[in-house]
């Protein structure tokens, strides 16, 4: 008899095959059981260690002893016609087809090249389908996201904390040069979801996935991480880190530092060098706590939650006074209550606070990324455009996975008419970021000014499908109907949207604007709204009602349209030296900003060097966006009214009928001060003609769906 042949009499084949799928079962377990119960990272070794020990015991238990009808024999005292084996043969059988699938299904896979090919495109152009469409190929685009680390404390209230630690680890590989890594946005919009690995790994688009938890008890803390490779589910490195509290900066630099050594081991190779670990962050655990409810706060973006946010900022800094990043987010909370959205704080009054804040950042840490970048969005903000760039340049620099910094830059090279850098900043900010209704927002406006509007579409349609009902993608959805000109559909959209979003009075204006449009005045002529209001009376010739919303609003702007179009000469240039007054007392450029109606009113009261500005600057706007085909046909109109100043009278005509043939309309197209002086023009009225035709088809697919 051979030698295989006593192997298969005594089963040891047999015991060695279900051996090896049992205890491949057992490592599964071991391995979840180690995630969802923080046990010790060697768990899972050891229950491996164990089982690789006890595989040929189980071999020589299986050649010495035979389980018979009448119990366990030894081996050698088994007759051998009176042995099981010739019994079981089927199942030997059965059993070695099932070991034969298992190492094709399970084993090999492992060893064979990953094809899959990631659906975001090279640089220059984006993938806009929707997230979740093929893998990510690990050695072709080294990535990863961080997740947010989950609160594994008793009582369950240091979820601010678990962020916090996720956050910083993120903050660190960022920094890793060949690294894609998931802007925090996206990576913690999954928090609580019950998408896989895989699925979390497609939609955002990264090669491999870190997942953690924290669990704080009194002063001691205990994290653990683990690193998977998010197409196959595997993982690469996991570890358990139980410290003192004091110490959980060191852990975040050791979580850090191990995961680029196991991604240098698999994906970026023996050339990689890892990055330094800036030393700008808190050595105290009060002020880092401040911080965190900080920065948790300033994400929720209400006026209560930010002024919280500012609040808790200048704790950490009152605790660490070194602590730079303390005073840069303080910094940007009180930039955000610029925003009309939040509670539209006056510039000056804001630059109090933040100007000595910036000065603290940058003196503590002048070359932290977040400082910088921080420090650019000020300089922007504030129209210092060449200051921007170069901060944010630097900033980007440091750390270029810093999706927000890529937005902000982008608004830089949009001001200065580099629309292709601006492109690709804006692009690669979605990629980064791509949950991020901030970066898809500024993408969408991008593509919107190309006319590829089927890409913004594509983005907006993900949008609505990752944040469905969430009314900031509706803004987006809103803005890509109106830069098409579809303003039935967009009175449509709006009127449908505020059954969800009832009270809403942005959403009301601008349903009341968009029937004016239609040319439906008389629906609105109740409005609460003076701006509708004046609206209204614009659209039915009113000019004493026009006066009358006037005397209720203190707007400048509004005075010198009325002055230019009913008012006297003396009227309209005491309206324009006091609009000039109050852009120079918030500091605004007026004189760099492409207006091209305020143009006509400086030139009408003898601003010639004002006017003169103005289109100096519409020349640097729309010549360089009309060569590199970034101009919407929304701003069309625009450039018709540059191309009127210049005395082009001809050329104005042409490209008015280019717009309107596109099925472009405005209902107050003839009280617009710029074109009234085309009126004498012979095709002047055949265009406003054609304007009411087209206001005529949008108003009936809007009352179609109403």
């Amino acid at each position: 008899m051979s030698f295989f042949s006593e192997l298969k009499r005594r089963h040891v084949i047999r015991v060695s095959g279900v051996y090896a799928i049992v205890g491949w079962l057992l490592l599964q377990v071991a391995g979840s059981l180690e995630s969802a119960m923080a046990l010790p990272d060697w768990f899972d070794g050891f229950v491996l260690a164990a089982l690789l020990i006890g595989f040929p015991l189980a071999a020589i238990l299986a050649w010495a002893f035979e389980l018979t009808p009448e119990g366990v024999k030894r081996t050698a005292e088994v007759d051998p016609e009176e042995s099981t084996t010739a019994r079981t043969g089927v199942l030997d059988k059965l059993l070695i087809v099932a070991l034969l699938l298992f190492t094709a299904v399970i084993v090999v896979p492992r060893f064979l090249p990953d094809n899959g090919e990631p659906t975001t495109s090279s640089e220059g152009s984006i993938a806009t389908s929707m997230p979740g469409e093929g893998e990510v190929s690990a050695s072709a685009d080294p990535s990863i996201a961080v997740l947010a680390f989950d609160d594994m404390s008793p009582e369950g209230t240091e979820e601010y904390f678990a962020d916090g630690v996720a956050e910083e680890i993120l903050n660190l590989l960022a920094k890793t040069e060949g690294l894609k890594v998931a802007a925090r946005t996206s990576s913690f919009a999954f928090k609580g979801s019950s998408d896989s690995i895989g699925e979390i790994g497609r939609k955002l688009q990264v090669a491999h996935v870190l997942e953690g938890s924290v669990r704080r008890a009194g002063d001691t803390i205990r994290v653990t991480a683990q690193l998977i490779d998010s197409n196959s589910g595997y993982h690469l490195w996991s570890e358990t880190y139980d410290r003192k509290l004091e110490n959980i900066f060191s852990i975040q630099d050791e979580i850090a530092a191990n995961i680029q050594a196991a991604l240098k081991s698999t994906i970026l190779g023996d050339e990689f060098q890892p990055a330094a670990i800036q030393r700008h962050r808190s050595h105290n655990i009060d002020a880092y706590n401040a911080y965190l409810m900080g920065k948790e706060l300033l994400a929720r973006r209400t006026p209560e939650d930010v002024r919280g946010a500012i609040e808790q900022f200048e704790r950490a800094i009152t605790v660490e006074p070194e602590f730079a990043l303390s005073y840069a987010w303080a910094a940007r909370a009180w930039m955000l209550l610029e925003d009309p959205a939040v509670e539209n704080l006056n510039k000056a009054t804001a630059d109090v606070e933040v100007l000595p804040l910036l000065d603290a950042a940058n003196a503590l840490a002048p070359d932290n990324a977040e400082v910088l970048a921080i420090t650019g969005l000020h300089q922007r903000m504030r129209f210092r455009f060449e200051q921007a760039l170069q901060s944010l340049n630097r900033a980007i620099a440091l750390n270029p996975n810093f999706a927000e910094a890529f937005v902000w830059r982008a608004g830089s090279y949009e001001r200065k008419g580099d629309y292709q850098a601006m492109l690709a900043d804006r692009e690669r900010a979605y990629r980064l970021d791509p949950v991020s209704i901030e970066t898809a927002r500024s993408l969408v406006w991008a593509y919107g000014n190309y006319q590829r509007y089927d890409d913004a579409e594509a983005i907006v349609a993900t949008m609505e499908a990752l944040h469905p009902g969430h009314r900031p993608v509706l803004g987006m959805r809103l803005s890509l109907l109106y830069v098409q000109g579809r303003i039935g559909d967009y009175a449509s959209v709006v009127e449908n949207a505020l059954n969800r979003f009832e009270g809403d009075e942005e959403l009301e204006e601008s349903r009341e604007f968009a029937l004016v449009q239609l040319g439906l005045p008389e629906r609105v002529a109740e409005s609460k709204y003076p701006g509708v209001q004046r609206a209204v009376a614009i659209a039915e010739g009113d000019a004493a009602r026009e006066r009358e919303v006037l005397d209720t609003v203190a707007s400048t702007d509004w005075e010198m349209h009325w002055q230019y179009r009913h008012g006297t000469l003396d009227g309209l240039a005491a309206a324009v030296e006091k609009y000039i007054a109050g852009l120079e007392q918030e500091g605004r450029p007026w004189a760099e900003s492409c207006d091209t109606t305020h143009a006509l009113f400086f030139r009408e009261v003898g601003k010639t060097e004002s006017f003169d500005s103005i289109m100096k600057q519409c020349r640097q706007e729309y010549e360089p966006g009309i060569a590199a085909g970034y101009l919407c046909d929304c701003r069309w109109l625009n450039l018709v009214q540059y191309t009127v100043l210049t005395g082009d009278f001809d050329s104005a005509i042409e490209r008015l009928e280019e717009w309107l043939d596109k099925g472009f309309s405005n209902n107050l197209l003839e009280s617009n001060e710029v074109l009234s002086l085309l009126s004498e023009y012979p095709d002047y009225e055949k265009l406003m003609k054609k304007n009411q035709e087209n206001v005529a088809r949008q108003r009936e697919i809007y009352l179609t769906q109403s």
